[in-house]
């Protein structure tokens, strides 16, 4: 067999595993993975975030802090903006980390000058807020699992 030969041989032998390995042996599974936090549930939280008053004038009304939450545009083009807003300051890792939470907590390190929203992480907002960042799928217990409504106008200015 001469160079040319044996080359060709190489090649298609290659080419026969590339093959075989980009077919398998049999069906492809597609993995679905789910979009965390789930954007469908978030009208759900920004009504228990304005429900205690994070959409007041001053506060996230407007874009403050790189947040807000307008409670008179539920329009799909502002949920959807408020949702990547709202999702930066989520930590899927280790949902106890969560900023979207935390800054509002009263006595949390990271609250620092922000209004006290939640006095403790039993507040019925806190729960709702840290249920949806914490499910992992829809079967996962979710927002709407919190029985329970969120105090009117909770959030009070750190004294």
């Amino acid at each position: 067999m001469n160079i040319n030969n044996r080359n060709r041989l190489y090649i298609l032998a290659f080419s026969s595993l590339l093959t075989l390995a980009a077919y398998g042996c049999g069906q492809v599974e597609t993995l679905q993975l789910s979009i965390r936090p789930n954007q469908v549930d978030f009208p759900l939280v920004k009504e228990a975030l304005i429900t205690v008053g994070c959409s007041r004038s001053g506060c996230h009304l407007v874009l403050t802090g790189d947040f807000k939450l307008d409670p008179n545009d539920n329009s799909p083009g502002n949920l959807d903006e408020e949702y990547q807003l709202a999702k930066a300051f989520v930590d899927l890792d280790n949902p106890d980390a969560s900023l979207l939470v935390r800054v509002a907590l009263e006595g949390d390190p990271e609250a620092d000058m922000h209004r006290v929203c939640f006095e403790t992480a039993m507040a019925c907002a806190y729960r709702k807020v840290d249920a949806w960042i914490r499910a992992e799928s829809p079967e996962s217990p979710n927002i709407g699992d919190v029985d329970c409504e969120p105090i009117v106008g909770a959030c009070a200015p750190r004294l």
